[in-house]
């Protein structure tokens, strides 16, 4: 399925069908609990707030270089009709996953899946659109498998680079087609014990389809502000498209997080 088609059915309200990663804005920290809400503007919608997607992710060591990473994805839509107004709430495709990570190394790995339990219905629209990495959260028709891999750069003042990407999979379980995916992603940004403030681009890229690469890709842009309180880290999340595939659809996601680290 063409991604452009996929938006276009997407921003007329219909059904998240083919559409698939973990966040990119979760630290390198091995016991860390993140919740995070996003509300997407989209570009001449009926959409209401409190609309919104939230993502509740944890990260839990099992050994040095061992993790268990879940996410339960929520989403809520309201819309204002000619007719009659539309409020329905709905879950997302939990992921489960492992992360790699040898101590004290720059470099990770990270393989996982979702498992198909999405509910069909309007608030998959607004689950799409909060966030390019985790479009695949919101369909039931596919089972998104994925292998990424990355590397941390980080100074002694604290600025900092990481990469990451890596192939996916998106497995025909319902009425769909199974495609091979491309994620890659670039960060910077800079942290001190009290703050970070981090930049990246983001895309997707479906691979056994025809087109061209405009066709069968999708960018996002994201900004991340976060205090640090001991323990407790705060912070404001801005997404905004990088192409005009999204950029017709939606004009910008902004939202909340809150990251706490474990003992």
């Amino acid at each position: 399925m063409r991604l452009r088609h996929a938006v276009i059915v997407l921003a007329g309200l219909g059904t998240a069908r083919s559409l698939a990663a973990q966040s990119l804005w979760l630290g390198p920290e091995p016991r860390v609990v993140l919740l995070e809400v996003f509300h997407p503007t989209f570009t001449g919608s009926a959409l209401e707030f409190p609309s919104f997607a939230a993502y509740l992710t944890g990260r839990l060591s099992l050994s040095p270089g061992l993790a268990l990473q879940v996410e339960l994805p929520v989403a809520h839509a309201k819309f204002t009709a000619v007719l009659a107004d539309l409020s329905e709430t709905g879950v997302g495709s939990p992921y489960v996953g492992l992360v790699l990570r040898r101590p004290g190394s720059r470099a990770w790995g990270e393989v996982g899946a979702r498992i198909p339990i999405s509910t069909d219905n309007a608030s998959v629209i607004v689950g799409a659109f909060a966030d390019l990495d985790r479009l695949p959260a919101w369909s039931s028709d596919v089972l998104p498998v994925t292998a990424l891999a990355g590397y941390r750069w980080a100074s002694t003042w604290g600025g900092f680079v990481a990469v990451r990407g890596g192939p996916g999979i998106w497995i025909d379980v319902g009425d769909a087609e199974s495609e091979a995916v491309l994620h890659a992603s670039l960060q910077a940004g800079v942290e001190s014990a009290r703050f970070a403030i981090t930049g990246a681009v983001t895309s997707m890229t479906v691979i056994t389809t025809d087109g061209g690469l405009g066709d069968r890709s999708l960018f996002q842009g994201g900004l991340v502000a976060e205090a640090r309180l001991g323990t407790v880290r705060p912070g404001v999340t801005v997404f905004v498209p990088l192409d005009d595939d999204l950029g017709n659809a939606i004009d910008l996601v902004y939202g909340l997080r809150l990251a706490v680290i474990l003992p």
